[in-house]
């Protein structure tokens, strides 16, 4: 269910990521003239932070980690910082692939909020790093700091501008990214033959996770749990309960 609100969240987000529009709808200038396509992007940014914390929480349940790290449970980063390290080096490699092919890409709007009749100083992008982490800790409070960004909140110089960024193209590669490995990790054996035994979580390479998700019942695959390093003998069979559906029973070796 968390996952199925995640890919709608997301979904709901890609409906406004066009790089044309974007140009087009919010060009450089007042934000007082975007009308419409300022509530869009924000709505966007919102509903696409909040699928990544979704994509997030799925993944730390998935592998034995409470879903939320601490604090209020929105940080991006500290989501992401205390997952496996064989898993974020998964979520990377994809995250990367997305990023650099067939070139490198990064797309991101700002927008500046204050009282100060001079112009803001802006933050040379160029000069920012763009792997997963990096970008994670930029944007660890978009959900947050979005969910209310036409509010100008009082700091003890009133000339300060509060600036946001969104940078919606390497966020949207991190949902994708995550999903993925979720997608792959899916796969719950039961340890041993006892069909009431307790289910645990095994995180599969994507070659044995393609042994283990056949169609083919009685198929019989060694594998090795990517998490803990166990190696287990898969036998996958019908679950005439739910028709075609196939199920696997994992002995661990």
């Amino acid at each position: 269910m968390a996952l199925a609100c995640a890919d709608s969240f997301r979904r709901t987000a890609e409906s406004f990521i066009d790089v044309e529009r974007i140009r087009r709808d919010l060009p450089e200038g007042p934000i007082g003239t975007y009308g419409q396509a300022f509530g869009d992007l924000a709505v966007c940014a919102t509903n696409l932070a909040f699928a990544l914390e979704i994509y997030l929480k799925c993944l730390r349940t998935q592998v034995g980690l409470p879903a939320r790290s601490r604090g209020s449970g929105h940080d991006l980063w500290e989501l992401y910082e205390g997952l496996p390290p064989q898993i974020k080096s998964e979520i990377e490699e994809r995250y990367e692939r997305g990023r650099t092919n067939p070139h490198p890409a990064h797309a991101s709007i700002t927008f500046a909020i204050g009282r100060s009749p001079d112009p803001p100083i802006w933050s040379d992008f160029s000069k920012k790093l763009m792997e997963l982490g990096e970008v994670l800790k930029r944007s660890k409070d978009v959900f947050v700091s979005w969910r209310y960004v036409f509010e100008v909140r009082k700091s003890e110089n009133d000339s300060t501008y509060q600036q946001h960024t969104f940078e919606y193209l390497l966020l949207l590669l991190a949902c994708a990214a995550i999903d993925a490995v979720i997608l792959r990790n899916w796969f719950t054996p039961r340890l041993g033959t006892d069909p009431n035994a307790p289910r645990a979580w095994m995180v599969l390479s994507d070659r044995d996770f393609a042994k283990v998700s056949s169609d083919h019942p009685l198929m019989a695959a060694e594998v090795t749990d990517q998490y803990t390093g166990k190696r287990y003998r898969i036998c996958n069979i019908t679950n005439d309960t739910l028709g075609s559906n196939i199920d696997a029973i994992a002995e661990e070796m």
